[in-house]
């Protein structure tokens, strides 16, 4: 009996671990973890298991189906035919030279794992001339926390920084106990980090598994996460006044000056940004390299910094009012905040590789919760918040951009 073991990746889903396959007498009898590969470290999900069925399936798709019931309905057959490659392509070539006057009726939704036909078929949308291109695997995958990251981390993804949190918020996410990308890796550096203290707070309305695994869960009614990041944000700015003033001074967008007409003010002649530099006592484009201490409170010619507009308006989010829209108690809003903002150790840094960082071992964590609510980036941009006036972005134990550029993590 021929026996061989093949290294290759798991195409169960778009993490793509290492595994080991093996294959007797060319039958697949076996899937393991590779424990030499990075991503899953020899760990295997249940799904990636179950991938050994996929070329043994009867009922697999093995040639293109053509729908011959045009009827739509949860207990209709759809009248599945089996065609040639031939019929399928005419089929769709001649469809499409009926609409080649109007590119905009074409919609493509892009979406598979192990192969590249994925990039081939948005590249022939962009080329036929249609703007509606979807390369997610939902509706709903992704379609804050991408935006959100491309112009707040400079990454694709964000993701706790597990090896350096000390206090993590769960809203709306399983991460590292029940899903999301990686999940293989991440479920590791999770258990270690909850062996040596890390606390966990889960916000979700059902009791799932994170809350179940969780050092509190804290219920919320759907869809109101909004206001519990605002509440929090106002404990925090109005009520205990915790920020990371430096960090919201010299790498936000706080201490930019807005005007009466909610717009920034900028200088006449270039458009740039104003920033009110206390220092000199005089307005500044936000580049000036003379600017030495942005003001991030008080007020500016012709205008006020974001950061004092952002304050008075999570004023209006006081925890009381917060528990009418959200059922979260006053108190435990008050008392995550105080405990989220203490556990920030804001001035402290810590010296990783000979490189001394700014240390914020705190962090808020969220996904398709939020975001897969109407308003999704309302709901979710708030809890990003949170993270920045911490100054915990892409610094050890805070929150950090997947995928963003340079040769370090933080």
């Amino acid at each position: 009996m021929a026996s061989e073991w093949i290294p290759t990746a798991c195409g169960m889903c778009y993490v793509g671990c290492g595994v080991r396959v093996l294959v007797e007498d060319g039958v697949v009898v076996n899937i393991e973890g590779d424990p030499n590969h990075p991503q899953n470290r020899g760990n295997m999900c249940a799904k990636g298991k179950a991938g050994i069925m996929n070329p043994y399936n009867p009922n697999r798709v093995k040639v293109p189906l053509k729908r011959t019931n045009p009827e739509k309905g949860l207990q209709v057959d759809p009248g599945w035919q089996e065609i040639s490659w031939e019929e399928a392509l005419d089929t769709i070539a001649a469809n499409l030279k009926t609409i080649q006057e109007d590119p905009k009726k074409l919609y493509i939704q892009a979406w598979e794992i192990t192969g590249d036909i994925f990039f081939w078929i948005l590249a022939f949308g962009s080329a036929f001339g249609t703007p509606h291109l979807m390369g997610n695997a939902s509706a709903t995958c992704g379609k804050v926390i991408h935006p959100v990251e491309f112009f707040s981390g400079g990454g694709f993804h964000q993701q706790p920084d597990l090896h350096y949190c000390n206090y993590c918020i769960l809203v709306g996410t399983q991460f590292a106990i029940a899903a999301r990308g990686s999940f293989n890796h991440i479920l590791k550096d999770m258990a270690e980090a909850r062996a040596r203290g890390m606390k966990l707070v889960a916000v979700d309305p059902i009791g799932g598994n994170a809350a179940s695994k969780a050092d509190e869960w804290v219920p919320i009614r759907p869809g109101t996460d909004t206001a519990f990041a605002l509440g929090m944000l106002h404990v925090l700015l109005n009520e205990l006044k915790i920020y990371d003033a430096e960090y919201l001074k010299h790498r936000t967008n706080a201490p930019y000056l807005v005007g009466a007409d909610g717009r920034y003010v900028r200088e006449s002649k270039s458009g740039k940004p104003m920033i009110y530099d206390a220092a000199e006592q005089k307005n500044k484009t936000h580049d000036d390299p003379t600017l030495r201490d942005p003001a991030i409170t008080g007020g500016g010619e012709g205008g006020r910094p974001a950061f004092e507009l952002m304050r008075e308006h999570v004023a209006k989010y006081p925890p009381e009012k917060v528990e009418e829209i959200t059922t979260v108690p006053a108190k435990t809003i008050r008392r995550l905040a105080k405990e989220f903002g203490e556990a920030a150790r804001l001035g402290a840094s810590v010296t990783i590789d000979g490189v001394e960082l700014p240390y914020r071992p705190v962090c808020v964590d969220w996904a398709k919760g939020p975001q897969g609510h109407k308003h999704g980036f309302h709901q979710s941009w708030p809890l990003k918040l949170l993270n920045i006036v911490m100054g915990a972005v892409n610094v050890p134990g805070g929150i950090l951009s997947t995928a963003a550029a340079g040769k370090r993590p933080h």
